[in-house]
């Protein structure tokens, strides 16, 4: 798909046309079309990833057929991929005084021949079943309804569960790889031995250190005063917010996948969006590049 890392990139610019500022993307894929043959030919320009991390009290407003066919969790996340495709705010461009609603958003970024895949996290660190279908292949979840005014998420929706969308890259990498480099170790030892099993191993420390983060957050929240309010959460920013929607009787965050409350460096020694977009962490484990869907050590 690509030939460079330059080609992964955290929360960038001039994704949506009309308000080029915003940064709708946690981390997104410039894809390559100059390939060989060999590639894995994507007719999209780019694969954009947006992070919501889901944390429920309350049962899924899910039908009764759903709730005896489907796992809770899962069901949660997928009101988190929703959220993500319906998101709730839209901007004012400055200087044009362009204004575009939240679904003229999404609408502008599928026009940029773009495909969006919310990443939802689980408060265990499951993930939903489309960012699953993205790493491990497999069905997902029947799409949820979407609102008759956001016909645009139903796009999005849509394009995300297309052939057009890759599916299946690390099974996909891991054949590659051992066409390649026969029974020769990816990582540094014995259990990396695949692409698969690296990728497992970053986005579970990813996702812990992330969930991590809130939990430390919360706790310095709560050694405050009961009569002084909350200091408020600084890694949120224009684009996330901390969401409580009553009618769905459900709590999410909405935020960056690195915000400026990260633990310290030396809690972890890890820069989590290297994790997500492909270096590698420290010395002891390997950079990915990814080329031709191939995931190999620099």
């Amino acid at each position: 798909m690509i030939k460079s890392t330059t080609q992964v990139e955290c929360e960038t610019h001039n994704i949506v046309p009309s308000l080029p500022r915003l940064k709708p993307f946690d981390l997104s894929i410039r894809l390559d079309h100059s390939l060989d043959s060999g590639a894995w030919r994507v007719p999209f320009s780019r694969i954009g990833f947006d992070v919501v991390m889901i944390h429920s009290t309350q049962p899924s407003k899910s039908t009764p057929s759903e709730a005896a066919t489907y796992n809770e969790t899962d069901l949660r996340l997928r009101v988190g991929e929703r959220k993500k495709f319906e998101r709730n705010r839209g901007g004012t461009n400055i200087l044009t005084k362009r204004t575009l609603t939240p679904d003229e958003v999404i609408g502008e970024i599928l026009d940029s021949n773009y495909s969006f895949i919310p990443i939802a996290i689980g408060p265990h660190g499951e993930i939903g079943s489309l960012f699953n279908r993205f790493l491990n292949g497999g069905n997902t979840l029947p799409l949820p309804n979407f609102n008759k005014n956001r016909p645009n998420a139903e796009r999005a929706a849509q394009r995300c569960i297309s052939t057009a969308t890759p599916w299946g890259i690390l099974d996909k990498a891991d054949k590659q790889w051992k066409h390649l480099h026969g029974d020769k170790l990816f990582g540094a030892n014995y259990l990396t031995p695949l692409p698969s099993s690296w990728a497992d191993q970053q986005l579970g420390l990813t996702f812990i250190t992330h969930i991590s983060n809130h939990i430390f957050s919360s706790y310095k929240n709560i050694k405050h005063s009961s009569s002084s309010p909350p200091a408020p959460d600084s890694s949120l920013n224009d684009d996330d917010s901390y969401d409580y929607d009553d009618e769905n009787e459900w709590k999410y965050h909405d935020g960056d996948i690195l915000g400026e409350d990260w633990l310290a460096d030396e809690y972890f020694g890890i820069d989590t969006c290297d994790v997500i977009d492909v270096e590698g962490v420290g010395n002891s484990l390997p950079s990915i590049r990814t080329c031709d869907v191939v995931l190999e050590p620099s």
